[in-house]
């Protein structure tokens, strides 16, 4: 019944073959849907990144210096660019004018993964609703979205200097 301590069914001369090939084959169909997935990212610029862990050691500093990093990589690769954080790409959108083709979209508003973590501190809403929490609630706030909120970014992000200016001036201005 048992051959060097093996059930008889693994013993038996056809098994061994099925389950290699079974295997290989479940493989090759996750390597070819990764290799799909990569093609997809190929004029994506993004920064130098190492292999398995990507750009996650750039990463490891203080919550100002990686946004300095992000727009320092915005200007250098432009307003779509993205890091590798371990073998999952993230992409970001410098520009509100690269936002809004997805905003408007009706295919793509499903969330990643990572809005999960979210969820619980901004509750469900237009950021980390998924399709099928509230297609017409997704649909009236994208419908919100119009080429006048583009002017007013544009306004807003004009004035931020100064905006900054004025704070960081009160901010000193009361210490004293």
């Amino acid at each position: 019944m048992f051959a060097d301590g093996l059930p008889g069914f693994l013993t038996e001369s056809w098994i061994t073959p099925v389950l290699f090939f079974s295997m290989l084959s479940v493989m090759l169909l996750l390597l070819v849907k990764r290799g799909k997935f990569l093609y997809a990212l190929r004029n994506v610029p993004y920064p130098t990144a190492l292999p398995v862990i990507g750009n996650a050691y750039q990463l490891n500093c203080s919550t100002e210096e990686f946004f300095k990093k992000l727009v320092k990589w915005a200007e250098q690769f432009g307003d779509i660019f993205l890091i590798w954080v371990g073998m999952r790409p993230f992409i970001f959108l410098y520009k509100a004018e690269a936002v809004r083709p997805l905003l408007k979209s009706s295919i793509h508003i499903d969330k990643s993964l990572e809005y999960e973590y979210l969820k619980p501190w901004l509750g469900t809403g237009l950021v980390t609703s998924n399709a099928k929490a509230d297609r017409r609630e997704d649909q009236q706030s994208v419908a919100w979205v119009d080429p006048r909120i583009l002017d007013i970014s544009k306004c807003c992000n004009a004035a931020a200097p100064l905006s900054h200016d004025y704070l960081h001036m009160q901010q000193y201005s009361n210490v004293m």
